[in-house]
């Protein structure tokens, strides 16, 4: 890099909890939560009593920018004086009682208050007397008794509050399966008459979990899928911060990409937003070391082997959800197979017929096979390798496109003869 220039900060973070430097193709979703804000604030339009809350399921594959939004929602909430709890579901593993006490420590500190009341007393024979009683009375749902919706129920009673649990489909264990219980019904019962929000966000799996964990659910539930960007929000996902971010700090000067370099890119990561984010990281770099502005496609080329580095890192850390069941690999195989030759997403008798097909050598006994297979594309769902978003009803599409590919390379050498 030429020492007498000095370049900007490179606003991609990628691999960092870090919000994207433009959230693109989310206006939807940011849309719902400011409606839902609203909502909270009642007819009076303050952030305390009046209003009523949601219970929201936000859920996707790794990698399109859940945490983000949650992080963007934080931030509205917080500008309208709404008060938020961020937490992931090891809030969970001390069981309902403790979970209340985390969530509620998160807005306000444990104490009492001292009351006053006065009261008419005999001071004597033949007279009486007023005075002042003083006593210690809870000034704080935390330091109150009651179950977990009891003392969410008496916070909200004057505050809105919305929770946020992030990973909420990672709870295992039976106290935290309990308080992911307990804090669901809260949930459920509460949203409708109090200003109390509840997001649960996490993989396509977040569903199933719920359901395994006997969590029952209400018209209230309102599910947001996370899911690919379209070409339009790819493209704004580079150029926006390009656009938006000083290159050159002496001049002010801003990055550009033609629009072949761009159309090349948004090809290539198939609308998945973290790969989006290695290319626009990539390019900044590459630009500053070369002084090369505008982008063309032949600097993007010039990275493409970078980005491929980066990209196969990031498989490789997921092998383990592939390799750890050797049946789980084998339906992806045969799922990878079924996505490549459908244009449209395929539905659950597509993949299942592929999953029994591949497994078929496992299990004689169909019923036998096709419990097996059912297991499998469970499995699938829950790791994010395929899933069902809201909007497609009984349709599956691809967690990440490029990943099948992977996965399909990942089985071949692991079956090689």
């Amino acid at each position: 890099m030429p020492e007498d220039i000095q370049y900007g900060k490179n606003p991609f973070t990628p691999g960092t909890d870090l919000k994207p430097p433009y959230l693109a193709g989310r206006d939807g979703v940011r849309g719902d939560w400011r409606g839902w804000l609203d909502e909270m604030a009642g007819d009076d339009g303050g952030a305390g009593t009046g209003g009523h809350g949601r219970f929201v399921l936000m859920y996707g594959p790794r990698g399109m920018g859940k945490t983000a939004l949650l992080d963007e929602f934080a931030e509205m909430a917080a500008d309208e004086g709404v008060a938020v709890v961020r937490k992931n579901s090891t809030a969970f593993s001390g069981g309902p009682d403790k979970l209340a006490d985390i969530l509620l420590a998160g807005v306000q500190q444990a104490g009492f208050k001292e009351g006053h009341k006065k009261v008419t007393t005999s001071a004597g024979v033949g007279s009486v007397g007023i005075k002042e009683e003083r006593s210690m009375v809870y000034d704080d749902p935390v330091a109150a008794g009651g179950d977990l919706q009891e003392r969410l129920a008496g916070h909200c009673k004057g505050n809105a509050l919305v929770v946020h649990i992030d990973e909420a489909h990672a709870v295992s264990e039976s106290d935290g399966i309990e308080a992911l219980k307990a804090l669901v019904n809260a949930a459920q019962e509460l949203a409708g008459k109090m200003p109390f929000t509840l997001v649960l966000a996490g993989t396509p799996g977040l569903p199933q979990r719920l359901l395994d964990a006997d969590c029952t659910f209400t018209e209230r539930t309102v599910e947001r899928g996370i899911g690919l960007l379209d070409a339009k929000a790819s493209e704004d996902a580079i150029r926006r911060p390009l656009m938006d971010s000083a290159w050159k700090t002496a001049d002010e000067s801003h990055l550009s990409i033609d629009d072949d370099a761009l159309r090349y890119i948004v090809e290539d990561c198939q609308g998945y937003p973290y790969f989006l984010q290695l290319w626009g990281s990539a390019l900044w770099d590459y630009a500053g070391q070369n002084s090369s502005n505008p982008l063309n496609l032949h600097d993007v080329q010039k990275v493409q082997d970078a980005v491929e580095i980066k990209r196969r890192q990031f498989y490789a850390k997921r092998d383990d959800e592939l390799l750890s069941d050797d049946a789980v690999l084998v339906g992806a195989n045969a799922v990878a197979g079924v996505f490549e030759k459908h244009q449209d997403a395929p539905s659950a008798t597509d993949l299942l017929s592929a999953i029994e097909g591949a497994l078929s050598w496992l299990e004689s006994d169909p019923k036998g096979l096709r419990a097996e297979s059912m297991r499998v594309l469970k499995q699938l769902i829950q790791r994010g390798f395929i899933w069902k978003p809201p909007h497609l009803p009984g349709l599956f599409t691809a967690g990440i496109p490029s990943y099948m590919s992977y996965a399909k390379e990942l089985h071949d050498s692991m079956h090689r003869r």
